[in-house]
């Protein structure tokens, strides 16, 4: 076999592993949407496959939309990466002014009546631009304060403007977290970057005491037994259901949580019903499944052929790395809650195809060469 044979090889074997986790993820996201929802929705809709139903149908959209993405060229994805951004921030500005208001939040517009959170697609266009914007504008050998980091910031300033008028502040910290991990990685100066974080944190605090609700969250977040009934009930409950499974759990759709005890059970908290249900060991399998896909996708990196292709797949695993950690983190009460989904696993159509859509552009990024294809 010759060497180039051999390389060849091992790239599919890469892509095919990492692309493998993602789609097996989503299979077990299906079975627990259907345990965790089965209730609540034969009590709201008669039909105790209603939220599973929907799911199928955004997973094989979201599974079109990756392999439909396989086949552009790869330099109309990252030449335009300012037009994507531009589109999904237009489409994700309406919703200042015409959106359908669900739990308190303003994220969605409705077509048809089919709901879209646009804000999803905005992160995945957000990450596009800033990984385009890194790799051809910052130099090494140059600090990082320069005129042309006026756009860039303004771009971030706008894009974190419009998710916190949502309001959607867990993106939001997601998304920043993103990108100042991509800072690290190119390389930019650790002052640099302790300038731009002392910036940062006094915002994001700021942030918190300038929206009772967020305070609120943050005060229940550290006691929220001092309001079982109210605030603290959404946590608590959580805890219960995670602390319930102990290590193997109740077993498949025995959970007793989702009988109108724990909110959420199927979005933001559906990690709380996996765990009552399979217990430590079986989230601990399921944690594994994650940590591969960070390891896949560094891999991928690491043997992508252009530089703007390393920087944007280490962008997407890291995004969807950062979200998983939150979630679970909510999940368990060390941190407030924020509003995140399980990534692949819990309900949501938007968020499922925007997620398939980034895995799309990783492996797309990944099989790229030079010449731009």
């Amino acid at each position: 076999m010759s060497l180039v044979g051999s390389i060849d090889d091992l790239r599919s074997r890469l892509l095919f592993r990492f692309l493998s986790i993602p789609f097996l993820l989503n299979i077990f996201g299906l079975l627990f949407i259907y345990s965790a929802s089965s209730v609540y929705a034969l009590e709201k809709y008669g039909n105790a496959l209603y939220f599973l139903k929907r799911q199928l149908l955004y997973t094989g959209i979201g599974w079109l939309s990756c392999l439909l993405i396989l086949f552009i060229p790869f330099r109309y994805i990252f030449d335009y990466a300012l037009v994507w951004w531009l589109l999904a921030f237009g489409v994700t500005a309406t919703t200042l002014f015409w959106a359908q208001p669900i739990n308190g939040a303003c994220r969605w517009i409705s077509i048809a009546g089919v709901s879209i959170q646009p804000s999803e697609f905005l992160a995945v266009a957000t990450i596009l631009y800033v990984t385009t914007f890194l790799q051809r504008h910052i130099s090494l050998q140059k600090s990082f304060f320069t005129l042309k980091l006026i756009p860039f910031v303004g771009l971030l300033g706008l894009t974190s403007y419009i998710l916190l008028a949502q309001p959607d502040f867990g993106s939001t910290v997601t998304l920043m977290i993103t990108v100042m991990a991509l800072f690290f990685v190119v390389g930019i100066p650790y002052r640099e970057c302790l300038i731009i974080g002392s910036v940062l944190l006094p915002c994001f605090i700021a942030l918190i005491f300038t929206k009772k609700y967020r305070l609120i969250r943050l005060m229940t977040f550290l006691d929220p037994w001092s309001d079982p009934q109210g605030r603290g009930f959404q946590i608590i409950q959580s805890l219960l259901a995670i602390g319930s499974g102990k290590l193997f759990g109740l077993g498949l759709g025995l959970s007793r949580q989702k009988f109108f005890y724990l909110p959420m059970q199927h979005t933001d908290f559906i990690f709380s019903i996996i765990a009552e249900e399979i217990g430590f060991i079986g989230t601990s399998f399921l944690l594994v499944f994650y940590i591969f896909f960070f390891y896949y996708g560094f891999l991928l990196s690491q043997h992508a052929s252009l530089p703007q292709a390393k920087l944007f797949i280490i962008g997407g695993v890291f995004f969807i790395s950062i979200k998983t950690i939150l979630n679970c983190l909510v999940c368990t009460g060390m941190v407030p809650t924020k509003g995140l989904a399980l990534p692949f696993i819990s309900y949501g159509r938007s968020a499922l195809i925007a997620q398939w859509i980034l895995v799309g552009l990783i492996a797309n990024s990944f099989l790229a060469k030079s010449d731009g294809f």
